[in-house]
């Protein structure tokens, strides 16, 4: 019984380790590949004019008037254009809130 126990727990300890060494790398690869298209998008975004275009009735007349509804009593008609948002969800909830600050909070 006792060499049963050994030949099979030293396969086993170096099938977890290959499994979290796979964890491991393939999170960073992720990561790498988050950053490299962040990075991209943001270099193919226009730059920022001097003064930010403003939200107009003129843009809100293509959408569906529930949309240009809902926008006018946001009072987006008139503030600038967002160009980026930051988005940090919590690990710990299932939802996300923007603050209008720019971030995302739970």
């Amino acid at each position: 019984m006792n060499t049963m126990v050994k030949r099979v727990s030293a396969p086993a300890a170096v099938a977890v380790s290959a499994g979290v060494a796979a964890e491991v790398f393939g999170h960073r690869a992720f990561s790498r590949l988050v950053r490299r298209d962040v990075q991209t998008m943001f270099a193919q975004a226009p730059p920022a004019p001097g003064r930010a275009a403003a939200v107009s009735e003129e843009m809100l007349a293509v959408l569906p008037e529930p949309a240009r509804r809902y926008l006018r009593h946001a009072g987006v008609v008139g503030r600038p254009l967002v160009r980026t948002v930051t988005w940090a969800p919590s690990l710990w909830c299932g939802r996300a809130t923007c603050t209008g600050r720019g971030t995302a909070t739970c």
